[in-house]
Parts: C-alpha cells; sequence; structure tokens
C-alpha cells in the first residue's frame, strides 16, 4: 500500500535519472582515493554512471557473462563499485560483495559456495595487491581488475547490452553475514528488497 514494493529494478531508476536530469552529479569519489587506489578520485554525472554501467555490461557479456551468473565483487566503496551493480543489474547477473579484508580462505569458501562464474576486483589497495591475491586464491576463476582488464568508458555505446529479464523480485545481490558465530552465510536480496529498504530509511529519517 505504500508504494515501496513495485516493478522497478536498480537499473531502471537509473535510464529514469540518466534521462530526467543527464548532467546532475550522481557518483563521487572520496578525496583521498590517490591514497587508497593509486588513482585520482573520479565523478560521474547520470548521463555518464549510465554509459560506462552499459559499456561495462557490454564488455562482461563478451566475456560470456549474463543472466543468472554469479559474480564476487572484491572492491574499496569508489565509484567502479557502484557502476558494477548498475552493470549487473542490466546483465540479469548476481552480485556478491565481500569486504576488502578477506583473504584465501574466505575467497574460495564464497566462491565454491556461490559457484561463481568471475571474480572481480582492483589492481590494488594501498600496498595490498587485491587481484593478485584472488588469482592465486582463486586459480580456476576468472580475475578481472578495473585499470588493466576492465576500463571505465563514459562515451556512448552503440548498441546496449542484451538486458536480463527485468524482474523486480530477482536476486540482485547476495551479501554475507560476518560469521562470528560460525561460517559466513550468503543472503540473497532481491531489487524489491533493497529499494524497499532505501525507501523505508529515508522515510524513517526525514
Amino acid at each position: 500500500r505504500a508504494g515501496s514494493w513495485g516493478n522497478a529494478t536498480l537499473h531502471s531508476l537509473l535510464a529514469h535519472h540518466a534521462q530526467a536530469r543527464p548532467t546532475a552529479l550522481a557518483l563521487k569519489d572520496q578525496p583521498n582515493r590517490m591514497e587508497l587506489t593509486g588513482d585520482a578520485p573520479l565523478s560521474l554525472n547520470w548521463a555518464e554512471l549510465d554509459s560506462a554501467s552499459e559499456a561495462l555490461a557490454i564488455e562482461l557479456q563478451a566475456r560470456g557473462i549474463g543472466a543468472g551468473n554469479r559474480l564476487i565483487a572484491q572492491l574499496p566503496n569508489v565509484v567502479e563499485l557502484a557502476v558494477l551493480y548498475y552493470a549487473a543489474s542490466k546483465l540479469g547477473a548476481i552480485l556478491s560483495p565481500v569486504p576488502v579484508q578477506y583473504g584465501s580462505h574466505e575467497l574460495r569458501m564464497i566462491a565454491a559456495t556461490l559457484g561463481a562464474s568471475a571474480m572481480i576486483s582492483i589492481q590494488h589497495l594501498r600496498d595490498t595487491p587485491l587481484a593478485e591475491q584472488a588469482r592465486t586464491a582463486l586459480p580456476g576463476l576468472p580475475v578481472l581488475a578495473f585499470g588493466s582488464d576492465l576500463q571505465l568508458l563514459t562515451g556512448p555505446c552503440a548498441q546496449p547490452c542484451e538486458r536480463g529479464p527485468g524482474d523486480a523480485n530477482a536476486v540482485l545481490s547476495i551479501c554475507w553475514t560476518s560469521g562470528t558465530t560460525g561460517t559466513p552465510k550468503g543472503v540473497p536480496r532481491s531489487h524489491n528488497m533493497w529499494l524497499a529498504t532505501g525507501r523505508h530509511s529515508m522515510t524513517a529519517g526525514s
């Protein structure tokens, strides 16, 4: 009745904002990004965010990733992480973010539990070579790193990626419990679950 559960998906909301306010700021890195990744901070408006996620979705699709595939994401809180969420939403892929502190043991457990198709990471976080650590831990899994295997492209795409089903009740992400009382458990969340949580959090805070 409150209208919090509906047909919207993460990428359908992106399309709305990209059309309604294309030049408004959508994403901005923290000022100290250079200290974290060695790259200058990025900022994207809504049109650029839509284009960047489309280009990334096309790149992932070219690598065989599509609807229903499960992707591990080990990235700090940088622009690329949000772009990856939108790309996964467009493809109908399922994104499973893991903390940057996770090492070989945790990554192997999560990859096996998920039946992961690939892992998305970044070349390094401060002195930690995240992508290389993941490749060592998961020798049979493709590990794609922003800055080398994947690029952030904000120009218009010649054609869109092949969209997934676009079901608001489909699983968008699988997040992991802290594991304080046992092995971490994967918690699936749909588009509707995330959007309802966000809307009600905004209402409670207003």
